[in-house]
């Protein structure tokens, strides 16, 4: 073993309305003119930031968001919430805003499509759209890790929605034992966001002396992302016997019986409180469109646009799709802009040609905590076009591997800001 000593509850919160939809198997021949319709797969940053962008776009045409859950969730906001220094209802926010500025919005599941015919698929019925865009997010491979899929209500993960309010309240129930955290192998949402979860479980087991360790199981060498992992490195260290730090093996099996993770090197770690982060995939819904990339789950699209490579009618950005910009809120309120871009020029207005001296230009920031109240910076400005035919991609990195008050401030900044934009 590799050693390195360096929402179920949620919904209770806050019960959002949204406005009844009535569903219909129109023809494709009544979306035409001011009758175009776009479905939106999805309600989370992608899919709202998009929404309320194509509402300003689009001001004749229907927007139909649907989303199964009954609130939208901050998902920057998390570790605050989860460690209580926020609480989850401030996270939160009812559908019934975006209601407000003209979008429908469906509580319910996109379930496929029909794709020669343009018509989605719902759990609340059928309905033929102009363009369809799948901001589903991610899904947990539980079937990875042997043993897991069969009791994953076992593993409180901060990457599952449902689980944590309960990984709250177990947290600060815990007498001691160990923590065990994975950061998985593959493309994951939001990088940093296993080393500051171990870091911020640190803190609280050292804070409230409690006599435990957070054991974390890293398939790779160093902390993540690149720019700031010296920083990372440097906190997991100070920590001292807090932190047991396995890197370059992942999570195997888990046996829930004997209360156990076995790693990918044979070596058996005891656990008292399970909080994995499986490995990532696309959601479903981008495997059923069939616009996911070759051996690969997420959706393979245009950076520019948005849009699918395998369908022109069909968008997809946030966590569901690869692009440049990674995977992260940011990532996906910058990519939600050029993705509206992408729809409404599909379906006729014209939007700026983008070429080099007129790039499409994203900013993706980032401050990751490496305490309760200092954070560090990772900001990524991205400069991009096309050269005949060819993708052209400068990027401009601004990081700082310490940690500040000044990047919690703009952490939080950005967070509200973020939400300012999209529900006003």
């Amino acid at each position: 073993m590799k050693r390195r000593t360096v929402l179920t509850g949620l919904a209770g919160v806050l019960a959002a309305s949204v406005s009844p939809v009535v569903l219909s198997r129109s023809s494709a021949a009544d979306l035409t003119g001011k009758n175009k319709r776009v479905v939106i797969a999805g309600g989370g940053v992608a899919g709202c930031k998009t929404a309320v962008e194509l509402r300003r776009l689009l001001p004749d045409a229907e927007i139909l968001l649907v989303e199964p859950q009954p609130s939208f969730f901050s998902g920057p906001a998390t570790l605050d919430c989860v460690f209580g220094r926020r609480p989850f209802a401030d996270a939160m926010r009812g559908y019934e805003l975006l209601s407000a500025k003209g979008i429908k919005v469906v509580r319910g599941q996109v379930l496929g499509a029909e794709m020669k015919k343009n018509l989605v698929e719902t759990s609340k019925g059928s309905f033929v759209y102009s363009a369809l865009v799948a901001a589903s997010g991610i899904e947990l491979a539980n079937e990875t890790i042997e043993g897991l899929q069969a009791d994953p209500e076992a593993n409180l993960s901060l990457y599952d929605r449902q689980a944590l309010s309960k990984l709250h309240s177990r947290l600060f129930a815990f007498k001691g034992g160990n923590i065990v955290v994975s950061a998985p192998p593959g493309a994951v949402k939001c990088s940093p966001a296993p080393y500051e979860y171990v870091l911020l479980l640190a803190h609280h087991l050292k804070s409230r002396n409690i006599k435990g360790k957070v054991v974390l199981i890293d398939d790779r060498p160093n902390p993540q992302p690149q720019v700031v992992a010296d920083g990372f490195s440097t906190a997991i260290g100070a920590f001292g016997p807090y932190i047991d730090y396995v890197f370059q093996e992942s999570v195997a099996r888990v046996d829930v019986k004997k209360r156990e993770v076995e790693t990918s090197m044979g070596d058996k770690i005891p656990y008292d409180l399970l909080s994995l982060i499986p490995p990532n995939k696309a959601s479903k819904l981008v495997g059923k469109l069939g616009i996911h990339g070759a051996n690969d789950s997420f959706a393979d699209v245009d950076p520019l646009t948005l849009r699918s490579k395998a369908n022109e009618a069909v968008f997809a950005l946030g966590d569901a799709a690869r692009t440049p910009y990674g995977f992260s809120a940011a990532a996906a309120f910058e990519s939600a802009v050029l993705c509206a871009k992408g729809v409404a020029g599909q379906l006729g207005v014209k939007q700026p040609d983008i070429t080099q001296e007129n790039p499409a230009r994203v900013q993706t920031a980032c401050y990751p905590y490496l305490s309760p109240d200092l954070a560090m910076r990772s900001i990524s400005r991205y400069a991009v076009h096309l050269d005949k035919g060819a993708l052209k991609l400068h990027s401009d990195p601004d990081a700082e591997a310490k940690g500040t008050v000044e990047n919690k401030a703009a952490r939080l900044k950005w967070e509200r800001d973020m939400l300012a934009s999209i529900f006003g």
